[in-house]
């Protein structure tokens, strides 16, 4: 009977061994399988996290941009009243704006009207007394006057629009003995004939500011209609004005380009008049470009100019013209061609 109580013990022994490392394996199966499953569970919870990260980042990005074009001035489309127009020149040659001028044009031969209302087709927002004060401030100053009231003194309008600027000023200076007019649109340049057709001394001309070749050629081209008439050759003009026409060009290059085209046209010691240059973003509004005026100064390096005056618009009490500047420069040296042939 010794014999088999010993199998027994050795037996019961061996199940006492065996089954603690069974719910071991159990146990050690059953946390390994958890651990993978967990391990599973954070690379999925770690995706989901980098998708989410991405999804923010992108998100913010997003919103980023749409913040920074909403509060910057619209340069693809202005907004006018509640209709929209892709360029400065669609705005310019509106209709509805410019069908004020009446069927055949018959408020166009009307004094009265002019008065009150030409400035108003080029979407200068104010009074016909507020508008006559603007023109005589934009060239009130001492270095333009001693020009202007020379006999003969030639001037060149760039950017002239409906030619309200140009009536004014040969209505107020009798020593203008010439005086032409620059325009992009044909259609607003006929306005501007119209209305000043009475005067000879008078020329409207369709040409684009930026566009050297362009400009140039349709000055030379000009037919003269009085004997007097020079404005054809390059260094003709004593004064040339750009009013709020020059913040219309697209980058600085192009401002420099158009510089050089007026100052092409003047002669030496020639005074170029540019008002309602922005010098922020913020007060660009429907204009194309900011201009500062450590612009200008930049381009003087280049150009043959010096600046002669500067003056804070904002301060003149006509229209919106916060942290807007005027600028007169003179030329100082060749710009351009120096000769011309006078025959007719």
């Amino acid at each position: 009977m010794l014999f088999p109580s010993i199998g027994i013990m050795k037996l019961s022994n061996r199940r006492q061994t065996t089954l603690p490392s069974r719910r071991k394996q159990e146990v050690e199966g059953k946390a390994n399988e958890f651990s993978s499953n967990n391990k599973k569970v954070m690379i999925v919870m770690q995706k989901r996290n980098i998708r989410l990260v991405w999804s923010g980042i992108a998100f913010f990005l997003f919103a980023a941009t749409v913040l920074l074009l909403s509060s910057q001035p619209q340069k693809e489309r202005m907004l006018v009243g509640k209709k929209k127009f892709a360029t400065p020149l669609e705005w310019f040659e509106d209709e509805k704006t410019l069908n004020k001028v009446g069927e055949s044009n018959k408020n166009l031969l009307d004094d009265d009207w002019l008065d009150m209302n030409l400035h108003r087709l080029s979407h200068w927002e104010f009074p016909h007394k507020e508008w006559e004060s603007y023109v005589s401030k934009l060239v009130r100053y001492d270095d333009v006057q001693s020009v202007l009231k020379k006999t003969p003194c030639r001037m060149l309008e760039i950017g002239g629009g409906v030619g309200a600027f140009s009536r004014s000023l040969l209505r107020s200076y009798d020593s203008l003995s010439e005086f032409t007019s620059i325009e992009k649109s044909a259609k607003v340049m006929e306005i501007s004939r119209i209305v000043n057709k009475k005067d000879a001394r008078f020329r409207a001309l369709s040409a684009s500011m930026e566009d050297s070749k362009g400009m140039r050629a349709t000055i030379a081209a000009a037919a003269p209609d009085i004997s007097s008439w020079d404005g054809r050759c390059p260094g003709s003009y004593d004064i040339a004005i750009m009013s709020g026409v020059l913040c219309y060009v697209g980058t600085e290059d192009l401002v420099r380009i158009t510089l050089d085209n007026a100052f092409t046209e003047l002669r030496v010691d020639g005074l170029l008049i540019i008002s309602i240059l922005p010098k922020t973003r913020e007060s660009m509004r429907s204009c194309e470009t900011a201009i500062p005026l450590p612009m200008i100064e930049r381009i003087s390096k280049t150009l043959q100019y010096e600046i002669i005056t500067t003056d804070d618009m904002s301060k003149w009490g006509t229209g919106n013209q916060a942290d807007r500047y005027l600028v007169v420069l003179r030329k100082t040296g060749k710009i351009g061609e120096s000769s011309c042939d006078h025959t007719e």
